[in-house]
Parts: structure tokens; C-alpha cells; sequence
């Protein structure tokens, strides 16, 4: 059996043991080439599990999952041959009857905590010394029976200390050339894209249009894209359409210097990407913008784009990998940055904010927590902010991307200028674009960018470090 797929079977399940995680038959599958029979994927799979603990022990294999939670029939014949007496046990006087329900949650739950044990004890007792001389032996080893067992506490250790997250997801960055009525000026993005299968793919962006003639406009945008290869699997080309919601600082049209303006809008894209390597994408994207208020523009940005997980054959990744427990738990974070108000003059000021983090679901956080905005010449602003996250986590959830969007209310506000807002307004909109990388179990690294939305052109962008802790 190929040692190749082994030991990125081994990663997959060692990964899930260290976070009390289970593994998606999908993510399971997406290891293998597609012609490969499901015979030798899961000969694979039982030689892998063995590889890393007597079966009879702990059977890794038992972490894989449908969409039920449970694991696949493959499982259930594995125990049965194992473990005979206790199955046959639990039939009682049927011995050809199907296993109820409970019965299958009971011997997988049961499974899985004798694999969680095994991982835990084995992480406690592998030093670092040893993790790394079990790693060179099992590299340098060909004979089969050294390297089975070499290979399989090199796995464990290094599956426990940092095995790659299964995703497959794509974060790019896009910079080029915009164009709107006679003017031209620039454009950029972030863009984060999701498979939905082999031929759509879902996607954020935050997109930035420049500096039109008393408009400088910007703001977010969801597209639903179709996709095909054109001749190699490298090349892709993609077409996609979404709603963007833009914020406009416009010259006002009487009275005051200013406006800051909201609405919506819709983007029509077309993409060609070529996956250069494993990981690394370049891109090239035309997008045509329209917009309810104010002047349409069409532009070409140049893209350079990462995946998140290297895929097994060229092109994209079909779809990401699932989650079974939440990205966070709870978290304290502090933040320090400056404040932008979105005015002709854009002027800054020093801000700060604490917040704290709730996951809710799998993809799912809730952050409360309390901004200050410092003061700068038109404006003083704090109060208490809550927000709703969709989150994801990479690379052994170390690192974190989310937006939220969520409400503001300001405590203390002060306007230190008349133009150009009407009045003050307690309440506003925030919406928000975070990363985050974690160095510890405990302590991460954070960045964010907020924007505040009010009715009295008094939008801010508070843009953010800071250092959480986890727990």
C-alpha cells in the first residue's frame, strides 16, 4: 500500500485525536485519486489504524463520520470481527438482527474515547527528544516491519504536535485598475472562496473602488460563482454574480462638506486562475459593478491567491472539509490601532477596544465587547459593541478567518465639528473582517478591520492588533 496515502490517513485521524475532533468520510476520501477502488482506500485506511495502535485497543479509524455523526458500515464489520463476543452480546438471542441506533452510538462513543485516551497518553509520554529521532527513522527505514512500527509513533507524535488541517478553502489578494465613466483610478480586494463542488464555488470580498471624482466608494459583496477547467485542471475559468453592499463618501450636495452614503449594488465577475503549484493561484478578474446611487465601474485587478490545503490532484478542491466542534470556546482580547472617519480629509485618531468571544456553533461566534474610537477633529466616540461571526479555522486551527456584523451603541459622543452631520444617533451598524493566528493553546494574535456604519455621516474605519487568550 502506497506510504504516501498512509501517512496522510495518519495525519487526518492523528489530528482529529488531539482536538476530540472526528474526520468527514469526505475529507477521508478527498486523500485518494479518483480512480482508486474503495478497496485499497479503506485497506488503507484498517493498515493505517493499525499502524498507529493495536485495533483492539484503539481503532482511529472509528473517527471517521457521515453526516450522522456515527461512523460508516465499515466500522461496524471491523468491530464485529474484533470484537465478536461483546457484538454478539449486545444482539442477544438475534444474532442476525441490525444494530439499533443506540447500539451503534454506544460502541462508536465508546470507540472513539479509547482513541482519545490512547493520543492523550501517548502525547504526554513521546518527549521531544524522541518525537524528532522516531521521525529521521521512520523517513530512513525501508524494511517494512521497522518502518511499520517507527512510522506509526512517528505519526502519533507528529500528528499530535502539528498535522495539517484537511481544508479547502482560497484567500486571495487583488490590486489593479478601475474605471468609471471618463475616470480612471485604482481597485482592490480581499477575497475568501469556498468549493461547493466541482463546478461552483461561494465567495467574500471586501472590495475598494478608489477614488472616483467626489466619490471614494467601497464595501462587501457575496458571489455565488460557476467554474469549469478549460483544457488543463490548472486553468480555470469562473463567472459570478452577488449583491454589494457599499459605503459612498460622496461631496454633499448642500450644506456641509460631505456625506457618507449607503446602499446596495450588484457585481458581475469572470475569473481566470491558473493553480501554479500545490497552493499558490494567480488570477486574473474583471468585474463590473453597478450600483443604485451613483456611477457604475468596471475594473481589472491581477490576483495572487493561496490554498489552504494542498489538493491531491491539479485545481481546486471540490469542497472543505467539515468541522465537528466549534472554532472557539472563550476568549479575552485586547486591541489597540487607529480610527479613519470617512470624511474628504479622513482624519485619525488613536483607539482601543476589549472584547469577549463565545462560539456558538461550528461556525458560528458571538463577541461582546466595548470600542473607543479616541478622538480626532470631527468626532470623540465610544460604547459597547455585539456581534454575530462566521468563522473558520486552517492549518491545525492555528489560524482563524471571520466576519461579523453586528450593532454599536455609543455611550459618549461627542462632535467636535457641525459639518456635516444632522445630529448624533446613538445606535449604528458594524461590520467587520478578522484573523487570527494562535502561538499557544492559550494566547493568539489578532487582527481586525471594523467599519462603523451610522445615519449621520459619521462612518469610521478602526483598524486593529491585539493579543487574545483563550480558554
Amino acid at each position: 500500500m502506497e506510504i504516501d496515502f498512509e501517512a496522510r490517513i495518519a495525519q487526518l485521524l492523528l489530528r482529529a485525536a488531539r482536538h476530540r475532533k472526528l474526520v468527514p468520510y469526505g475529507a477521508f476520501h478527498a486523500i485518494f485519486p479518483p480512480n482508486l477502488s474503495l478497496n485499497r482506500r479503506y485497506a488503507a485506511l484498517e493498515h493505517t489504524a493499525a499502524s498507529l495502535c493495536d485495533l483492539q485497543l484503539a481503532d482511529y479509524a472509528s473517527l471517521l463520520c457521515t453526516d450522522s455523526g456515527l461512523p460508516g458500515p465499515d466500522f461496524y464489520a471491523r468491530f464485529r470481527r474484533l470484537h465478536a463476543e461483546r457484538y454478539y452480546a449486545v444482539l442477544g438471542a438475534d444474532r442476525n438482527r441490525k444494530l439499533r441506533l443506540v447500539e451503534k452510538q454506544r460502541f462508536a462513543r465508546e470507540a472513539r474515547e479509547q482513541v482519545y485516551g490512547h493520543a492523550r497518553a501517548a502525547r504526554e509520554e513521546l518527549s521531544a527528544e524522541a518525537q524528532g529521532a522516531l521521525e529521521v527513522a521512520a523517513a530512513r527505514t525501508s524494511a517494512r516491519p521497522v518502518r511499520n512500527a517507527a512510522l506509526g509513533v512517528a505519526l502519533v507524535t507528529s500528528g499530535l504536535f502539528g498535522a495539517p488541517a484537511a481544508d479547502a478553502q482560497e484567500f486571495s489578494l487583488f490590486g489593479g485598475g478601475s474605471r468609471a465613466g471618463s475616470t480612471d483610478t485604482y481597485s482592490w480586494a480581499f477575497n475568501y472562496q469556498e468549493g461547493l463542488g466541482q463546478y461552483f464555488a461561494a465567495s467574500f470580498s471586501w472590495l475598494n473602488e478608489g477614488h472616483i471624482p467626489d466619490h471614494h466608494r467601497d464595501g462587501q459583496l457575496v458571489q455565488l460563482w460557476g467554474r469549469i477547467p478549460v483544457g488543463n485542471p490548472k486553468f480555470v475559468l469562473q463567472a459570478g454574480i452577488g449583491p454589494y453592499r457599499y459605503f459612498d463618501t460622496t461631496t454633499a450636495d448642500q450644506g456641509g462638506s460631505y456625506s457618507d452614503t449607503h446602499g446596495w449594488g450588484v457585481v458581475y465577475s469572470v475569473r481566470a486562475a491558473y493553480y501554479a503549484s500545490s497552493r499558490w493561484i494567480t488570477q486574473l478578474q474583471l468585474n463590473r459593478v453597478h450600483v443604485l446611487r451613483g456611477p457604475d465601474a468596471t475594473s481589472v485587478m491581477f490576483g495572487v491567491g493561496y490554498q489552504l490545503d494542498a489538493p491531491d490532484t491539479p485545481g481546486p478542491r471540490d469542497r472543505a472539509a467539515s468541522s465537528n466542534t466549534n472554532v472557539t470556546n472563550n476568549e479575552v482580547a485586547v486591541y489597540l490601532g487607529k480610527t479613519i472617519v470617512n470624511s474628504t480629509s479622513s482624519p485619525s485618531a488613536l483607539g482601543g477596544a476589549i472584547e469577549y468571544r463565545r462560539g456558538l456553533a461550528k461556525y458560528l461566534d458571538v463577541t461582546l465587547g466595548y470600542l473607543h474610537e479616541g478622538s480626532s477633529k470631527l468626532a470623540r466616540r465610544d460604547g459597547i459593541t455585539s456581534q454575530l461571526w462566521a468563522t473558520r479555522a486552517f492549518f491545525n486551527d492555528k489560524v482563524t478567518l471571520g466576519v461579523g456584523a453586528g450593532a454599536y451603541y455609543a455611550i459618549n459622543e461627542n462632535e467636535n465639528s457641525e459639518s456635516p452631520g444632522p445630529g448624533s444617533g446613538k445606535f449604528s451598524g458594524l461590520v467587520t473582517i478578522a484573523g487570527s493566528y494562535r502561538f499557544t493553546n492559550s494566547w493568539d494574535a489578532r487582527l481586525e478591520w471594523n467599519r462603523v456604519v451610522t445615519r449621520y455621516d459619521r462612518d469610521t474605519d478602526v483598524i486593529f492588533a491585539g493579543a487574545g487568550y483563550r480558554f
